[in-house]
């Protein structure tokens, strides 16, 4: 209970001055990285997240200056990671109505999270285990329980 607590905390923290499409972003990206999978047989740690997300935010503050440049990332995994988010976050300036600012915000605050976490206590997910405590995959649910706990006589 006290880790899910912290958890809450630091998440809040992180969307303190978010506006509500911004929270939104940031749900809805931390809810594609929990789920991600790179292809190659390839773990996707902190570093990899902290990579995508600078190169990209980096990518779109770079376009709003006028110039396109797609900044690359430093590891093949953070590479396809940087592609696959960009994906997300041209859906999400359909369904949520964001601007490539928004996303660029969004992405600096979780390449922040992640270095945060990741000089408190360095473990190669520890960021990643945090999103996965407090958001699920899309498509997954919790399971039922299998055995029904009504006792018929």
């Amino acid at each position: 209970m006290r880790r899910q607590q912290q958890d809450v905390a630091l998440l809040i923290r992180w969307m303190r001055d978010f506006t509500e499409k911004q929270q939104n972003l940031f749900l809805v990206l931390a809810t594609f990285l929990v789920g991600f999978r790179p292809s190659d047989l390839q773990k996707l740690v902190d570093e990899d997240v902290e990579d995508a997300a600078r190169t990209l935010a980096a990518t779109l503050e770079t376009a709003g200056k006028g110039v396109i440049y797609e900044h690359p990332a430093a590891s093949a995994t953070g590479a396809q990671l940087a592609a696959s988010l960009k994906t997300v976050l041209a859906e999400a300036r359909t369904s949520l109505a964001t601007t490539d600012r928004d996303g660029a915000l969004v992405l600096r605050r979780i390449e922040e999270g992640s270095r945060e976490l990741r000089a408190d206590a360095p473990a190669e997910r520890t960021f990643l285990e945090l999103l996965g405590r407090i958001v699920r995959p899309e498509g997954s649910a919790p399971t039922p329980d299998p055995a029904p706990r009504l006792i018929v006589p």
